[in-house]
């Protein structure tokens, strides 16, 4: 079953590639790159296999490797 529209989902979460253009970790209200693309219908600022996602909330800092659970 889908997650509800707004809610973030956890069991399918996205790995971050890299974190905002200049920084080392990623941190709220920036911009970072994950695996998910066009093709797992992800639909903003998105080519075939990426995405550039804005960060809402986090609960540490952000780095390479960590996941992210998109808001559908």
């Amino acid at each position: 079953m889908p997650a509800r529209a707004g809610t973030p989902d956890y069991r399918n979460a996205a790995t971050v590639l890299f974190p905002d253009v200049g920084h080392l970790l990623g941190a709220p209200q920036r911009m970072l790159v994950i695996d998910r693309g066009m093709s797992a219908g992800v639909r903003v600022a998105v080519r075939f296999d990426s995405a550039t996602i804005r960060i809402e909330r986090v609960a540490d800092a952000i780095m390479s490797g960590d996941l992210a659970a998109l808001q559908r």
